[in-house]
C-alpha cells in the first residue's frame, strides 16, 4: 500500500490544494512570466485533478460491500463448525473409539482451531475434507439409523454456499484495496503538485515577502484550520528602572499597522497575519527602536517586552 506524502486530513487536503490553485490564478501573471506552463489552462488542470480525487470514495464507502460479505462469511463459517460439530458425532457413533479419532482427523478437524479464528483457507480445506469424507463412509455413517441420508448434500451446499461467498469477498476486499491504492496516489499527486507551485512563488515572490508568505503550506493550512491570525503580547518598559511605558507606538511598516499601548505599556495584537516585519517603535522622551524581520509564526502568540532608553538629556554650559 502507497503511503500518504501529505500530514494532513483528506477533506483539509482538498480544501489546502484549492486555496493554492484559487491563490496561484490571482497572481497568474507573474508565474506566468517565470514558467510558461502556468497558464489558464494549467490551473484549471490542477483544480481538476483535485476534483477527481475528492470524487472518489472514502475508506469506508470503499470497504462498505467488502465489510459487509465479510459479516456474511463469519456466519457462513459458524454453521461450518457446526455442522462438523455433527459430522464428529455421527462418527463417534459409527466407529469404535480408537477408529473413531482417525477418522475424526480424517474428516478436516485439523483445520478446525484456524476455521474457528476466522482463516477462510482452513474454513474451505475443512470442507474439502468433510464432502468426500461423508461420501466415501456413507454407508457406515447412516447405519442404524444414524447420519440423516441427505447429509452429504448438506454439506455440499454449504460448501458451494461458502466457496461463493468467498469469492465475492475476495474481489470485493481486492478491489477495495485497490481503489484504496488510486485514491492515496491521486492525493499524493495532487500534493506534489501543490508543493511544487509553492516552491515555484518563492522563486517568484523573491522580494515580497508578504506574498511569499501566502504561498507556503504552513500559511494555507493555518487558513483551513482557522489557526489564523496569529498575535503579539507587547510589553513597554523604561530599561533603566524596568517601570511601564505607556502610549508606546509600534509601526509595522510592511503592512501600515500601527498599534498603541495602553498606560501601563501593555498591547495585546491579534489581527496580524504571520510573516515577517520591520517593527518601528516610538514613545515620546525614549530613543527610537527599528527592529528589522521581527517574525510573527503560525498560530503562535509571541511575547515582545521592549526596553526603551531614555533620549540623553543635553548639558547646557
Amino acid at each position: 500500500m502507497a503511503s500518504t506524502n501529505y500530514s494532513c486530513s483528506q477533506p483539509e487536503l482538498y480544501v489546502i490544494c484549492r486555496k493554492g490553485w484559487d491563490l496561484c490564478e490571482t497572481q497568474l501573471p507573474a508565474f506566468t512570466a517565470y514558467k510558461q506552463k502556468y497558464s489558464p489552462a494549467f490551473v484549471v488542470e490542477n483544480q481538476t485533478m483535485i476534483n477527481a480525487a475528492d470524487a472518489m470514495y472514502d475508506s469506508r464507502a470503499r470497504y462498505a460491500t467488502a465489510q459487509n460479505l465479510r459479516i456474511d462469511l463469519v456466519d457462513k463459517k459458524d454453521d461450518v463448525l457446526e455442522v462438523f460439530q455433527l459430522l464428529k458425532g455421527y462418527i463417534e457413533d459409527a466407529y469404535r473409539s480408537d477408529k473413531a479419532k482417525t477418522m475424526i482427523q480424517a474428516a478436516g478437524q485439523q483445520f478446525y482451531v484456524k476455521s474457528s479464528a476466522c482463516n477462510w483457507v482452513s474454513v474451505s480445506a475443512m470442507l474439502s475434507a468433510m464432502a468426500p469424507f461423508v461420501t466415501n463412509n456413507l454407508a457406515d455413517l447412516t447405519a442404524n439409523n444414524n447420519m440423516p441420508a441427505d447429509f452429504a448434500t448438506q454439506i455440499q451446499t454449504l460448501k458451494t454456499e461458502f466457496d461463493a461467498l468467498y469469492k465475492s469477498w475476495s474481489e470485493a476486499d481486492i478491489a477495495a484495496y485497490n481503489e484504496t491504492e488510486e485514491k492515496v496516489l491521486a492525493n499524493n499527486g495532487i500534493f506534489n503538485n501543490l508543493k511544487t507551485m509553492l516552491a515555484d512563488a518563492q522563486k517568484v515572490f523573491r522580494k515580497d515577502e508578504a506574498m511569499a508568505l501566502k504561498f507556503t503550506w504552513d500559511d494555507l493550512m493555518a487558513q483551513v484550520r482557522g489557526t489564523r491570525p496569529s498575535g503579539i503580547n507587547v510589553k513597554t518598559i523604561n530599561g533603566a528602572n524596568k517601570k511601564a511605558v505607556g502610549n508606546v507606538k509600534l509601526t509595522f511598516t510592511d503592512i501600515d499597522m500601527v498599534v498603541t499601548t495602553d498606560a501601563d505599556g501593555l498591547a495585546k495584537i491579534t489581527d496580524i497575519p504571520i510573516g515577517k516585519y520591520t517593527l518601528v517603535i516610538e514613545a515620546e522622551g525614549f530613543e527610537t527602536i527599528t527592529m528589522k524581520k521581527y517574525e510573527v509564526k503560525v498560530n503562535v502568540f509571541n511575547r515582545l517586552i521592549v526596553k526603551l532608553a531614555a533620549v540623553p538629556t543635553v548639558a547646557t554650559v
